[in-house]
């Protein structure tokens, strides 16, 4: 009863609200003021403003009858010479204007008009600081807080609405009957503006996101400044950039957009989801610690955390670690810019020296509820088209012609018989079939999904926004993934002048390594060994041979209970306070919390055969290693922007610190009953007692910047931080840090632009300053103690002191010069070219000491570094229309490095490496050397003449100019350099309608490259192992044959290192090509769907190259083919 009561009361609601809009009305001349008053009677309809006009208004006669309201005023109004116009419940009344005389010039007459409104990107969010002029003079004002201005006019005007980032939209306002009538300039961007004619205007405009270079903004995690202004060399990339390059790895993508930002390869470990490359932009300027392959620290396949080269990474103003970023979905990105000079990294001082990448995530912004979902599905296959392996039958042969089933002399007849039937049975075993793939049995074609919603709306002061990430991937190898997910709430305010931002998020990742161990394990086996027995079972031997070394089948291990993993947590939130003093002065405060915490279990099951012969209470073993870091960062920011005239000014003046507090402990234990009782309460002993250490590091930083202009055509800009650090010693714990840089738009001048109206921009700009590196660990300056807890006294627990204080320990600074320009000719083809000078003085590394200090060494500044280069970015415009568009784009660079200065560490350091090769019987790669006017990335080996056709031996070149037979590592000299002479990116974008196309490609050429393979799976090829097939086709086998491989009968005499093996390492990389499609907005509208992008990317699809070696040694590379679609409601 109730419900049905309700519905009447609905409907009878409707119709009443229908009804009153529509008049009834009979009467002969009517006067003017009793018609209105039965219209706000009726409808509810009053009249705003003067009033005083219907008095002068001529009665009426009419007699109607449910007459719509407009159509009733369209009725009064005929021949009364009066407009009106409707808002809401609002008639505004204006008296036409009379008909020009054609006989007398128009007058300008002044009309005063207020205009308000607000300005918003075309995604929804509020802008704030948008310039609003009156064209062609100073007046206008800037937009406040809450993307609102006010502004007043007297005549008709054009109003440039204009934002750095963003293009700049122009407003017709027209005098009118009723006041002024508004308009876009532009016909195509009649949607960008929302308003109704009248006195009092308010406008609803929409700024759309620069395509053009020059007004780009630069984002440098403190303030955003024109790039028309800027005099430093910064690259940026948006997010649709972005996602045409890789829908899932940020860094990787990166290298298609500048050429001096480097990801290095990692030719080991492949496509492992689980290695972060390192990262550098414009060369290397540290060595970090150097390390020999038995040293311990060459054995992590990540060094990050203290990585001298690394550069700083700003996320959303605070600075986070590479692996954030590194699992960031790119999805979440609004932009990037990469800082590499003085003059745009000076700022963060002792941060800078490494160069600064900036990301900016998406924003929630006000308006309806908005939802935004991507889905990314992605397949991934190994590439093993650098493997070239031999058969059973090859193999076989190998082996045959390499003498191993040959008698000996002085051995047992019986020896000899089993070396003959051991032949005879791998026969046997090829003729019955036996072809075993062991490339493929720890492979699998990975497949990845990551899922990204974003929730976001609110009102003009309260906006709100959820998102949800979720991502899981396989590696290509089985048993290794990496699972992400993450949560994020975000809440903003707007009151008068102030806002709060409070973003808080929660990260989790999930890591497994594969247990199936080193793909290199797999190519060694030899393809007649069956890895399965007669029931199906994996083998725990493969066949007795009588070949040396172990028969432990791989396949066996790989399939027990037992696993690497680690889980990680970090819980972050971001504080952010802005005020909005006065016009241009905006007051800005940050605070960002990050806790994070890990855990690696590493378990070896018991069945394992590395346990074959150990005692039952030692079999199986676990190994757990708890990190955790909290880390706090905060920001005072005072910034001003203004223009005077032809004067305009952004100054920044700040404070900034955070602190960073590491703990780690770990323990291992053993004697486990079975792969499934893993938990450590059943272990039967502790392997290694629980250890731990803590680390604190503080930093203290204050700020200035000032960037300056003058009729846009002169530039000067200056940067200094003063920065202390708690890792540098008490002597000299703060530093000052500077860039002044200057610039000038030679396009602005009013000749040239008259002369030379192709000129679309020419901006020529130097830079110079001195900035800083503080990644190095507490322990560089202070002494450090390391309790012993295996000595125990009356009075406690003794301490040694494992490394020694030095208070003068300085910071490593890096000098920096830069000069280029930017042109563009008839707004289609843009050059920028940029020459760089980085000298890093005051390097940190170890000074040798007499043992009779108790000290092998201590940190101290004593090396030098330069790294000299160019850079060329070229874009070229070939076809714009409005369904076509077609863009080449190319870059290049150059780097060289060397050393002008090495200390005492890195001469001893070199003598390690000469014990080393004497201690080694065989060294299948160069080890690093140091030495001053060298290169970092030189190598160092013998020089060979080659392979001597008589007798197949190799012959060298001392350094006296002498030939010899004899390998000698006293002898090595330069042989190459892996860093290549360019290396950049190129390709294409084009686009029809809603269809888009991208390839770009990356390539390297100059560089040299050690080909391991030839050395290790040829010439040091172990015949009882599988090999590359060039041992056949490649190597010397009788007098007179012309080749670059040694006798193949002398595989027992190992190849060392020589310049034989280092070949040119020119490539291009097929590196991502991608097609989408926009669904028509026609289609969407039935859906309610606000917007719709299926995208299909490929990433790493081939490669070509100069060299040919094993890819991918311990995890292959993989090629991937992506799915996306994005969703918009």
């Amino acid at each position: 009863m109730r419900l049905t009561a309700l519905l009447i009361a609905v409907l009878l609601l409707v119709h009443l609200s229908a009804m009153s809009q529509s008049i009834s009305f009979s009467g002969k001349d009517i006067a003017m003021k009793e018609v209105f008053q039965a219209i706000e009677e009726q409808t509810g309809h009053v009249i705003s403003g003067d009033r005083s006009i219907l008095s002068s208004l001529k009665p009426v006669s009419l007699s109607v009858q449910n007459l719509p309201v407009e159509q009733f005023l369209n009725l009064v109004f005929r021949e009364q010479g009066i407009t009106y116009r409707l808002r809401g419940k609002n008639i505004f009344l204006s008296r036409q204007a009379p008909p020009p005389d054609p006989g007398r010039p128009a007058a300008a007459t002044e009309q005063p008009a207020t205009i308000t409104g607000t300005v918003r990107s075309r995604s929804g969010e509020l802008l704030v600081g948008v310039s609003i002029r009156v064209k062609g003079t100073l007046s206008g004002t800037t937009t406040d807080a809450q993307g609102s201005f006010r502004l007043n006019i007297e005549r008709s005007t054009v109003l440039q609405i204009s934002s750095i980032g963003y293009e700049t939209l122009e407003v017709a306002l027209r005098e009118a009957a009723d006041g002024y009538s508004v308009a876009a300039v532009k016909a195509d961007m009649k949607d960008n503006v929302k308003a109704a004619s009248g006195r009092a205007i308010n406008m609803e405009l929409i700024l759309e996101t620069s395509s053009n270079q020059m007004n780009q903004v630069i984002v440098n995690g403190y303030s955003n400044i024109n790039k028309n202004n800027f005099t430093g060399s910064a690259v940026t990339i948006k997010r649709e950039e972005l996602l045409k390059v890789a829908p899932n790895n940020i860094l990787r993508s990166l290298q298609i957009f500048d050429p001096s930002f480097k990801v290095l390869d990692n030719n080991s470990l492949g496509s492992d989801p689980n290695n972060i490359n390192p990262v550098y932009i414009r060369g290397r300027s540290g060595i970090g610690d150097v390390a020999l392959p038995d040293d311990e620290v060459a054995l992590s396949p990540t060094q990050l955390r203290n990585d001298p080269n690394l550069p700083t990474f700003i996320l959303d103003g605070y600075e986070v670690p590479v692996q954030r970023i590194f699992d960031l979905d790119p999805t979440r990105v609004e932009s990037i810019t990469i800082l590499k000079d003085a003059a745009s990294t000076a700022i963060y001082g002792s941060r800078a020296a490494n160069g600064v990448v900036v990301i900016e995530t998406v924003k929630p912004v006000s308006g309806k509820l908005r939802v935004n979902y991507s889905l990314n599905g992605s397949v991934s296959a190994p590439d093993l088209s650098a493997y070239h392996l031999l058969n059973a039958r090859e193999k076989l042969e190998l082996e045959r012609i390499s003498g191993v089933f040959e008698r000996r002399d002085n051995e047992h007849p019986d020896q000899g018989m089993k070396r003959e039937q051991n032949y005879y049975g791998k026969l046997a075993e090829i003729n019955r079939g036996v072809e075993t793939d062991w490339l493929s049995q720890p492979l699998r074609t990975g497949l990845n999904q990551r899922h990204n919603l974003l929730v976001e709306g609110g009102s003009k002061e309260f906006i709100f926004g959820a998102d949800i990430n979720v991502a899981r991937t396989q590696g290509v190898m089985k048993g290794s993934e990496r699972n992400n997910n993450s949560l994020g709430f975000s809440i903003a305010y707007r009151k008068n002048n102030l806002m709060f931002r409070n973003y808080i998020q929660w990260n989790n990742i999930q890591s497994e390594e594969s247990p199936f161990g080193s793909f290199s394990t797999y190519a060694e086996q030899n393809p007649y060994e069956v890895f399965l027995d007669e029931d199906g079972n994996y083998k725990k031997l493969l066949g007795d041979w009588g070949h040396p070394g172990g028969r432990g089948n791989p396949l066996y291990d790989a399939n027990l209970k037992s696993y690497n993993r680690k889980k990680h947590n970090d819980f972050s939130n971001n504080f952010n306070l802005r005020w909005t003093i006065a016009d241009g002065l905006i007051l800005d405060t940050r605070l960002s919390v990050m806790l994070q915490k890990s855990q690696q279990q590493d378990f070896k099951d018991p069945a394992s055969s590395q346990f074959e012969n150990v005692e039952f209470t030692e079999k199986g073993t676990k190994g757990i290693l708890d990190d955790e870091m909290l880390t706090w960062d905060f920001n005072a920011l005072l910034s001003y922007g203004k223009g005077y005239g032809k004067h305009y000014v952004n100054t920044t003046l700040g404070a900034n610190a955070n602190q960073k507090e590491m703990t780690r402990s770990g323990y291992s234990v053993q004697g486990f009953l079975t792969g499934n009782t893993d938990d450590i309460n059943f272990a039967a002993d502790i392997l290694n007692k629980p250890t731990g250490d803590n680390e604190k590091s503080r930093l203290l930083g204050f700020l200035a910047s000032a960037n300056y202009s003058y009729d846009n055509i002169y530039l000067l800009d200056f940067s200094g931080r003063y920065d202390g650090a708690s890792q540098f010693g008490a002597n000299v714990r703060f530093a000052p840090f500077w860039s002044l840089g200057a610039g000038i738009n030679i396009h602005n001048y009013a000749s040239i632009q008259r002369k030379y109206p192709w000129l679309t921009n020419l901006k020529v700009r130097s830079n110079y300053g001195q900035v800083g590196k503080a990644g190095f660990s507490q322990s560089v300056s202070k002494s450090t103690y390391r309790y012993n807890f295996d000595d125990w006294y009356a009075s406690g627990i003794g301490a040694n002191l494992v490394t020694l204080a030095n208070p003068d320990l300085e910071w490593e600074k890096t000098t920096m010069f830069d000069a280029g320009f930017d042109l563009t000719v008839f707004n289609k083809l843009s050059l920028t070219v940029n020459y760089y000078h980085k000298k890093t003085v005051d390097l940190i590394g170890d000074i040798t000491l007499p043992f009779s200090t108790g000290f092998k060494s201590y940190k101290s500044n004593l090396g030098e570094i330069l790294n000299e280069g160019y850079e060329l970015n070229a874009r070229y415009q070939v076809l714009t229309t409005k369904n076509v568009s077609l863009n080449l784009y190319a870059t290049t660079a150059h780097n060289s490095n060397k050393f002008l200065k090495i200390g005492d560490a890195l001469k001893e350091y070199n003598k390690r490496v000469d014990e080393y090769y004497d201690d080694h019987t065989v060294v299948n790669k160069p080890l690093n050397k140091y030495f001053e006017g060298a290169s970092q990335t030189a190598i160092y080996a013998m020089k060979s003449l080659g392979i001597n056709p008589a007798d197949g031996r190799e012959v060298f070149l001392d350094q006296n100019g002498d030939v010899t037979y004899v390998w000698n590592q006293s002898q090595h000299v330069v042989v190459g350099d892996s860093e290549p002479d360019w290396r950049g990116a190129f390709g294409f974008n084009f686009s029809y309608k809603s269809f888009l196309l991208f390839a770009g490609f990356l390539y390297e050429f100059g560089g040299d490259m050690y080909n391991n393979t030839l050395v290790s799976k040829v010439e040091n090829a172990n015949v009882y192992k599988n090999v590359d097939s060039r041992v056949f086709t490649d190597r010397w086998q009788k007098p007179g044959d012309v080749t670059h491989l040694k006798d193949v009968r002398l595989w027992n005499t190992p190849t060392q290192v020589t310049s034989r093996f280092v070949q040119r390492n020119n490539y291009i990389d097929f590196s991502s090509v991608t097609l989408g499609y926009d669904l028509p907005r026609h289609i969407l509208n039935k859906w309610k769907v606000s917007t719709c992008r299926v995208q299909v990317t490929s990433n790493e699809l081939g490669r070509i190259s100069s060299i040919d070696t094993e890819r991918g040694t311990d995890f292959p590379y993989a090629r991937t083919i992506n799915l996306t679609l994005n969703l918009g409601f």
